[in-house]
C-alpha cells in the first residue's frame, strides 16, 4: 500500500502472491522492489516503476524464503545491494542471493562473509548514497564493506539481536545501533518480561574504524517498558536532519535522545505499542504503525509525531489492520509531487 503521509490516505496498492511477501524501496523512491509467489518454491523478484507502478524488471527467485514476522528482503542504504534471503526445504539450507541493483541481475561471485550458509536471517543495513561504505548487522557481527564491491572493511561484535535498529549520521561519521537484548522465559504480570531479563542497548560506532565510541543499556538511565511476549522485540530508531537528536522507539514510548552523550531531551508515552517507524525525507516527522500482536486492544491507525516537539499531531483511523507490516519511506516521484 503506498500512502500520503499529510493525509494518511493510499494512493495505490500492489496486489501480492503471498502473505509473506518481501519489500524494498530505494532510497530516491522511483523503485519498488517486491519478493513473492504462489509457495515457497516459485517466487517472483519484481522491480516497479514507482512513477507509472509498472514492473520493468522480473527474474525468478527459487525456494524463496517466508520468514514469519522478518523481510526476507534487505536494501543497502545506497540502494545499491539487495539482499535476497532464500531456503531450501529439501536440502535445508538458506543462502543469501546478492542483486545488483544496478546491474538488474544476481551477483554469485558476491557474498557476505558473516552469513551462514545454513541459517536464515534478519539483516538489517545501513549506509546513505554517494557514501563509500555501507554497513550490516549479521546476528552477532556488524560489519562494514565498501558500497562499490562488498570488499569487508572492519568487524565489531553485537548482541545476537534478530531485528536490531540501524541508522546513521547525516556525516556518515558515526553509525547507531538499538539491539533489545530479551531473555525469553516465564514472563511477569500483563504477560511482560522481569525487570533483570531484559536490556536495550545503545550503541555507536566510529564508521572509520569500527571503534565503540558509546553503549548504554538505556533501562539503566531512563524509564524503558518491558517487552511483551509475543510482540517481536523489535527496536526502531531514526535521526534529525541535522545529527544531533536521535528517536528511538520501543513498546509503547518514544524518546528524543542526545546524539552524543545519549541523555534524555524528551519522552512521549504513545497510546500503543509501536510496530513500525519511519521518518519522512526531511526529518520533521516520523510515521508510527501500532502493533496488532499480542495485545487484546489492537489501536488502528497512521500515527504523525512531529520531531521538533515530540507531539501527535495527525491519526488517520482509517487504516488497514496488516498483522505483519514494514514500512519505508522515500521521496515521491516527480509526476506526484
Amino acid at each position: 500500500i503506498v500512502i500520503d503521509p499529510k493525509s494518511g490516505h493510499a494512493t495505490h496498492e500492489i496486489n501480492v502472491q503471498s502473505q509473506q511477501a518481501g519489500i524494498a524501496v530505494s532510497p530516491d523512491g522511483r523503485r519498488l522492489y517486491v519478493l513473492d509467489g504462489r509457495d515457497y518454491d516459485e517466487g517472483f523478484l519484481r522491480v516497479f516503476d514507482t512513477a507509472s507502478w509498472q514492473v520493468i524488471f522480473e527474474i525468478p527467485v527459487p525456494s524463496r524464503a517466508v520468514l514469519l514476522g522478518g523481510n526476507p528482503l534487505s536494501l543497502s542504504g545506497d540502494g545499491r545491494w539487495l539482499l535476497v534471503q532464500r531456503y531450501s526445504y529439501d536440502t535445508e539450507g538458506a543462502p543469501t542471493s546478492i542483486f545488483d541493483t544496478t546491474l538488474l541481475r544476481f551477483r554469485s561471485g558476491l557474498s557476505l562473509d558473516s552469513l551462514l550458509p545454513n541459517t536464515l536471517h534478519f539483516t538489517r543495513m545501513a549506509g546513505r548514497p554517494g557514501h563509500t561504505r555501507i554497513y550490516a548487522d549479521l546476528e552477532g557481527a556488524l560489519q562494514s564493506f565498501s558500497s562499490t564491491e562488498l570488499a569487508p572493511l572492519w568487524t565489531s561484535s553485537t548482541p545476537k539481536t534478530r531485528e536490531p535498529g540501524l541508522v546513521i549520521s547525516p556525516d556518515e561519521k558515526r553509525l547507531y545501533g538499538l539491539y533489545p537484548d530479551v531473555i525469553n522465559g516465564c514472563p511477569g504480570p500483563e504477560g511482560r518480561m522481569p525487570a533483570n531479563r531484559m536490556k536495550l542497548l545503545l550503541t555507536v560506532w566510529q564508521t572509520a574504524t569500527g571503534r565503540v565510541i558509546r553503549q548504554t543499556d538505556l533501562t539503566q538511565t531512563i524509564s524503558v517498558p518491558k517487552a511483551t511476549i509475543g510482540r517481536g522485540n523489535r527496536g526502531y530508531l531514526a535521526m534529525s536532519s541535522d545529527g544531533e537528536t536521535l528517536y528511538a522507539g520501543w513498546e509503547n514510548r518514544l524518546w528524543a535522545l542526545d546524539s552524543g552523550t545519549f541523555n534524555l531531551k524528551i519522552e512521549l508515552a504513545l497510546p500503543f505499542a509501536v510496530d513500525g517507524m519511519t521518518s519522512s525525507v526531511d526529518g520533521t516527522e516520523l510515521y508510527l504503525l501500532p502493533t496488532t500482536a499480542a495485545t487484546r486492544h489492537p489501536t488502528p491507525g497512521l500515527w504523525t509525531v512531529a520531531t521538533e516537539s515530540l507531539q501527535l499531531i495527525r491519526h488517520t483511523e482509517d487504516w488497514p489492520r496488516l498483522r505483519v507490516p514494514f514500512m519505508f519511506s522515500g521521496p515521491a516521484p516527480r509526476a506526484l509531487r
